[in-house]
């Protein structure tokens, strides 16, 4: 395709995350002030919940993880450290852009070429702002196999003094290791993480 944030397979003519993914964000991901509050957490997070866990900030119109705590027997590609993922398929991405206005989501997905990067990819603009709405309301976001096959994943976000959505957590497994339905069971669980790290920023819900 050319772009190199995307590689096609000429054979079956899906889509894959290309080079340019690699390349842009690892330094920034190191460096950030975030990391010093938010990775024991996160490391905390996947020790008890047995799966990988992973936080991310949106940058532009991309998400970089910031940190992954690998609990998967794979090395999967999505949520990898460093990465800049697009922000329509990964859970992270979709519940960091639902709480943006109308006019930023309009402006992300309008400055992104929306492809199908697997046949469960949502890569229609309607469809995705119609799902942001529903992420907000309900708190967490659900990657289905829409980043890379045989991955599912969960997100909830992180919030500052200000209200603001700062970040976002993430939990990821592998399809045939679990299901949808079991890995969502910990949402409550994730939920409640999450909001105490961002009173660890000074948000407060009362």
């Amino acid at each position: 395709d050319g772009d190199g944030f995307f590689e096609k397979n000429k054979k079956t003519g899906k889509y894959r995350l290309g080079a340019l993914f690699f390349e842009l964000g690892i330094v920034y991901a190191y460096h950030s002030p975030l990391r010093q509050i938010i990775r024991p957490h996160v490391e905390q997070i996947a020790n008890e919940s047995g799966v990988t866990a992973s936080w991310g900030i949106l940058r532009k119109n991309r998400v970089i993880i910031m940190d992954r705590i690998q609990k998967l027997p794979l090395d999967t590609l999505s949520y990898r450290i460093g990465l800049n993922l697009p922000t329509y398929t990964t859970a992270a991405g979709k519940i960091l852009m639902s709480y943006l206005p109308e006019e930023e989501q309009n402006r992300i997905l309008e400055s992104v070429n929306l492809r199908k990067i697997t046949d469960a990819t949502v890569a229609d603009p309607d469809k995705i702002k119609e799902n942001l709405k529903l992420y907000r309301e309900r708190g967490y976001s659900t990657d289905e196999e829409e980043t890379q096959e045989g991955v599912i994943a969960i997100a909830v976000p992180i919030t500052n003094n200000e209200g603001q959505v700062i970040a976002s957590i993430s939990l990821m497994d592998e399809k045939s290791r679990t299901n949808p339905e079991k890995l969502f069971r910990k949402v409550d669980y994730l939920k409640k993480k999450a909001l105490f790290i961002s009173r660890q920023f000074g948000f407060r819900d009362y």
